[in-house]
């Protein structure tokens, strides 16, 4: 009698681990600089309510890239937007790492976000592509299990780098990770199927392109005591553009989020307190280091 869950061969296990380490790095880096945010203001000059940025500006630029990783995939292929994203997180990286500025180094993460928003979803579609689905459980467990680890390891992680060298090696370590991710892909890693066909929401694109980071950035500064001209109108246009996004998502037929999914209370509940969970652990990982810096000297 056949098994009903058949075995993982060498080669799956072989293309998670690929895969597995482009989710790690990207996850490891949302915390990994956290411990770092007191050494970059002294370093570069640069008062804390920006450099937190360095921190914020990398997860909300991961949010706003991960809808795209759909039509992309579609369009592109998994394998091939695995690449190119797991490439330009490299790359990103050596920017970070060499940024003589603080407006430098905060692009810089923003781009490394925006290629980690698309890294970790295509790893698991290529999972996906080249598994059984009854083996999709035990793969994917372990690659879950890295995504998990990564935001616990990244402050501790950090702060041994800190210590034997310097914030800028809190970048460079994902160089030698990446590349040979990327050498093992080029054998392991299919282009994937694309369709010329899809298609793309381009006016829910913009929407949310804009408005969640214009209202993230007001409610950052206002919560920093910058109170303004700047930081109120942020907040009021990111919200409107939200808003809008959220009313154009309902009425149209092919919207890059479906947000009619929240409707239903088996839905809902677990996005919440997957939101909620969220918001405790990335927050508690960025406020208590700086706390207990200040605090301890």
């Amino acid at each position: 009698m056949p098994s009903s869950h058949p075995e993982v061969s060498g080669r799956l296990w072989a293309i998670a681990v690929v895969t597995g380490s482009g989710a790690f790095m990207a996850m490891l880096d949302s915390t990994i600089a956290n411990l770092a945010l007191e050494n970059i203001r002294y370093d570069l000059a640069a008062p804390l309510s920006r450099v937190q940025w360095v921190a914020t500006g990398y997860l909300i630029s991961l949010a706003v890239s991960l809808p795209l990783t759909g039509w992309l995939s579609r369009r592109f292929g998994d394998g091939r937007l695995w690449k190119a994203s797991t490439l330009g997180f490299v790359l990103a990286s050596v920017v970070c790492a060499l940024a003589q500025t603080l407006t430098h180094l905060i692009v810089a993460r923003c781009l490394q976000g925006l290629a980690a928003g698309l890294m970790v979803p295509a790893g698991q579609a290529v999972m996906a592509s080249a598994a059984d689905r009854r083996q999709l459980g035990r793969l994917m467990g372990s690659v879950g299990f890295a995504v998990a680890l990564g935001p616990a390891l990244g402050p501790a992680f950090g702060g041994v780098l800190i210590d034997a060298a310097s914030w800028r090696w809190l970048f460079l370590i994902n160089v030698p990770v990446g590349a040979v991710a990327l050498i093992a892909a080029a054998r392991l890693v299919t282009a994937g199927r694309t369709s010329s066909g899809a298609r793309i929401d381009c006016r829910g694109l913009l929407l949310i392109g804009f408005g969640l980071p214009l209202l993230l950035y007001g409610a950052a500064e206002i919560g920093s005591g910058n109170i303004g001209t700047l930081s109120i109108a942020s907040s009021g246009v990111g919200a409107v553009l939200t808003a809008l996004f959220v009313f154009h998502a309902v009425q149209s037929q092919d919207p890059l989020i479906d947000v009619t999914l929240l409707l239903r209370s088996g839905f809902v509940a677990p996005v919440v307190t997957a939101g909620l969970t969220g918001a405790a652990m990335y927050g508690g990982l960025l406020l208590l280091p700086i706390f207990l810096q200040r605090s301890l000297g």
